[in-house]
């Protein structure tokens, strides 16, 4: 069986321009020409500020994922930001 790839990518809908809504998205593949849409892996609403507990929203960029083999969990880290640009914060989920 092929091995299949994963491409995680931040999807920002704005509506306004103070207001960002979104989440990480994921699309999979065993060629490189043909794509599965996987469906949300994380939505915006679910960030929050737990350093400054300012009150977003937030958005994420470049989103990468890893598999923890002593954990047996995928873990991501990513980029988290305000409307602003003055968060900067680092981000992880399991």
């Amino acid at each position: 069986r092929p091995h299949k790839h994963v491409w995680y990518g931040e999807h920002d809908h704005r509506s306004h321009p103070t207001l960002i809504s979104g989440a990480i998205m994921a699309c999979s593949t065993q060629d490189f020409v043909t794509w599965k849409h996987e469906g949300v892996m994380l939505n915006y609403i679910n960030l929050t500020d737990m350093v400054d507990g300012s009150d977003g929203p937030f958005h994420v960029e470049k989103p990468s994922v890893l598999f923890n083999s002593l954990s047996k969990k995928y873990v991501m880290w990513m980029l988290v930001d305000n409307v602003k640009r003055s968060l900067g914060m680092a981000g992880v989920a399991t």
